[in-house]
């Protein structure tokens, strides 16, 4: 009931800034799946497939490929290293995003709409699901990091 009375108020600064800080932190959660997923992946585990990138499959996959030419087996951990720096990538879109980037927000939301194509692409209906998800959470902090500058609201 207490809501339905606060529905003309105006958010405060703190609220607005929280609204687009727990959208970002989004940014660290994916990018820690991600990480985890793609060193999980070494060692033959399907446990947190669905949680990481479909780009990750794609580095795992020629990394596979490379090893099944003739390549030697720790080949596996320089695709690991590459999907760490993806992470590591999506770690600089959350960082901006917090400090109230919209354009960290768009771009690393596209980055991540063009990921879940790929991961559609795999067939991985879980992934897919937790994909938009996050994008549904990090499009809340794009709006709250809009929200700021908006004095009527």
């Amino acid at each position: 009931m207490e809501n339905i009375n606060r529905i003309h108020e105006t958010l405060t600064s703190e609220e607005k800034v929280s609204e687009m800080q727990n959208g970002a932190n989004w940014f660290f959660w994916i990018a820690a799946l991600s990480a985890v997923s793609s060193i999980v992946a070494v060692y033959d585990s399907n446990l947190l497939y669905s949680l990481g990138f479909g780009v990750n499959r794609l580095v795992e996959g020629a990394t596979l490929g490379y090893i099944g030419q003739g390549w030697p087996p720790e080949t596996i951990w320089v695709g690991a290293a590459v999907n760490i720096l993806i992470a590591l990538v999506v770690v600089g879109f959350g960082y901006y995003a917090r400090k109230g980037s919209d354009m960290a927000f768009m771009a690393g939301m596209f980055l991540y709409v063009v990921d879940t194509m790929v991961i559609l692409g795999f067939r991985d209906y879980f992934g897919f699901l937790f994909h938009l998800l996050a994008l549904f959470f990090l499009f809340k902090g794009l709006l709250g990091s809009r929200k700021r500058f908006d004095p009527s609201v």
